[in-house]
């Protein structure tokens, strides 16, 4: 048998296999590369609040204050929902308890203060102050947040 007869007879017996290994390798070829293009933070800042988050020109500020002051990286996760109200969307309230019991974010802006201890029970973050009060944080859009740190 020659060469071309022997390549007929591994398609015509073995072609799903072969096919689906290739769709295989193509699927882990690229999620390898997805994983690559994932840029990587130092630190994470959540901004908890329903209605007063900042442009992202301010978030772009925010990161760079941020980088200034502590140094690194920082990525900003803005969780738009209302501690506490009925309604809220189920998947971005188990981000931000993922984000919480994980410890992801070690610094978090906080619309209602008040509210996230009632909805954490009181989980233990450092209230630095209101954004406006922090020199620091201004042009950053932060300015009606809760500013704390864990």
């Amino acid at each position: 048998m020659d060469v071309k007869k022997k390549i007929e007879n591994i398609w015509f017996y073995y072609k799903i296999p072969i096919i689906i290994g290739i769709i295989a390798l193509f699927v882990v070829v690229e999620t390898i590369i997805g994983m690559k293009e994932t840029p990587k933070y130092d630190h994470s800042i959540a901004i908890i609040s329903k209605e007063n988050y900042p442009s992202q020109e301010e978030v772009d500020n925010l990161k760079k204050c941020f980088s200034e002051k502590y140094g690194g990286t920082f990525d900003v996760v803005i969780y738009n929902i209302e501690l506490g109200a009925i309604g809220e969307d189920e998947v971005k309230i188990s981000k931000l308890s993922i984000d919480l019991s994980n410890k992801v974010s070690t610094f978090l802006f906080i619309e209602n203060l008040e509210s996230f201890k009632e909805t954490t029970n009181n989980i233990e973050i450092n209230i630095e102050g209101q954004g406006k009060d922090i020199s620091w944080l201004k042009d950053c859009g932060v300015d009606d947040l809760w500013f704390a740190t864990r």
